[in-house]
């Protein structure tokens, strides 16, 4: 939600040519086919996760307020994929985003990296993955969360599996340095640990929205 005070002043925008030819807005996409609205909700639930990815990556101090980002200085832009209405996610969905994402890049749009810090318990897709290594060969580096079900994605097929240069897949540790206890993990599937639990970082509904998860 780019109507979040921390993020406002972090989002990269786009030129009128590049928003016509990318059929998006000025800070991103939309693509779930269903919906137009790019903002998130309050709650901290599947709607609202980006905000607080991009808030714990980008956030700027607003007059001095709120919360600042590991790499704050740098663009950010969004790209929804959940359905804001149901909650829920198709893998079609998340393809045509990385199809997008790759056709900024091709633009001229310079996007380093795309977060998709999804559930990885959707299962596995030939689709996603070919969309991932396409993102990869255009130097975008892919970052993927391991998922939340404490499952050996070594042994499952998770919609995150396929970890190949340019992309990382990402385990979740807790405020005591260990593994949270509700993250994926596997030795051949997944790269490393990152804190991912009570972290202070924006949320949905615009304002000064903030809340830790």
């Amino acid at each position: 939600d780019d109507a979040n005070q921390n993020l406002t002043g972090a989002m990269a925008t786009l030129s009128a040519r590049q928003c016509s030819e990318l059929d998006c807005g000025a800070h991103g996409y939309n693509a779930v086919a269903a919906e137009s609205d790019r903002t998130d909700s309050s709650d901290y639930s599947a709607v609202s996760h980006g905000t607080h990815v991009a808030g714990i990556v980008g956030a700027s101090l607003a007059e001095g307020c709120g919360t600042e980002g590991a790499a704050s200085g740098i663009g950010l832009l969004s790209v929804r994929t959940f359905d804001k209405t149901t909650g829920s996610l198709k893998k079609s969905d998340l393809v045509r985003a990385c199809g997008w994402v790759r056709a900024a890049r091709q633009d001229g749009v310079r996007i380093c990296a795309v977060n998709i810090s999804i559930d990885g318990s959707f299962g596995a897709s030939y689709a996603l993955n070919l969309a991932y290594r396409e993102l990869v060969a255009t130097d975008v580096a892919v970052i993927t969360a391991a998922g939340n079900m404490f499952s050996d994605n070594d042994s499952t097929m998770a919609l995150c599996n396929g970890t190949f240069a340019g992309k990382l897949v990402i385990d979740a540790m807790d405020a005591d340095g260990e593994k949270a206890n509700y993250s994926n993990y596997g030795k051949m599937t997944t790269d490393l640990f990152a804190p991912g639990t009570d972290i202070f970082s924006t949320v949905g509904s615009g304002s000064a929205a903030l809340n830790a998860f």
